[in-house]
């Protein structure tokens, strides 16, 4: 996912293995059982109008590609995968690859790339590297900002019984995350340079995972455009 996404997560070991094919102690909010799968709808939303896809994404178990790259994996209707970890600190990721890759690459020890961290609280912080995924340029090549400009997300846990509801059902006692970033950039000639807001939501809920999930890159500009991505869960199979 877009993130993300995605978008886009506490024991001696997550590298341990239970009978039912699921980290020695999955976390509740993002659980890693083997086999589970997750159905979105995904919205874009820019000034070109409003695009609905459907978007999967599926628990694929425990991989070991060697060189350190042991974890949990996810894999999602894109082609991409990615490897996770559990421990004490949180859920966290290690590595990832696209469909063209045989295996993943690395993440990196520091800092930590972080879905989930604990103790989770509200109030408590991290930040995750990302892109600015629905920036574009109106005229230079390549259009796309994230070919050329990082980010830094800011999450902070804004509510630990937040309420929220999608296709998919009512849900409550869900972890809110909002990540945040000032994006400076040269807008125009005549303008200059702007403070560009980039938002991240994200729903988390017991025994689910993610439910719902918001990115807003939003711009005024006749030399730039944003907008915004919406992905709601519409069904899990366990």
């Amino acid at each position: 996912m877009m993130r993300a996404a995605l978008p886009i997560i506490l024991g001696l070991s997550v590298l341990l293995q239970s009978c039912s094919d699921r980290p020695a102690a999955s976390p509740r909010l993002f659980p890693l059982n083997s086999g589970w799968k997750w159905e979105y709808e995904m919205t874009t939303r820019t000034d070109l109008g409003a695009v609905k896809e459907r978007f999967s994404v599926e628990n694929t178990g425990r991989k070991d590609y060697g060189a350190g790259l042991e974890g949990w994996e996810r894999r999602n209707s894109l082609g991409n995968a990615y490897l996770f970890r559990v421990d004490e600190t949180g859920t966290y990721r290690i590595g990832v690859r696209n469909e063209l890759e045989d295996t993943p690459r690395a993440d990196g020890d520091k800092p930590r790339r972080f879905v989930i961290k604990e103790p989770l609280k509200v109030g408590s912080s991290w930040t995750v590297p990302s892109l600015p995924f629905l920036l574009r340029r109106s005229f230079d090549w390549p259009h796309e900002l994230k070919h050329s400009k990082t980010i830094t997300l800011n999450f902070e846990v804004e509510s630990l019984n937040a309420s929220v509801t999608v296709a998919a059902g009512s849900f409550k006692d869900c972890a809110l995350l909002v990540g945040r970033h000032m994006l400076r950039l040269y807008v125009d000639p005549m303008v200059g340079f702007q403070d560009i807001p980039i938002v991240q939501k994200e729903w988390y809920c017991p025994e689910v995972g993610l439910v719902k999930f918001e990115r807003s890159e939003q711009i005024s500009s006749k030399y730039h455009s944003g907008g915004s991505q919406t992905f709601e869960l519409v069904a899990l199979s366990r």
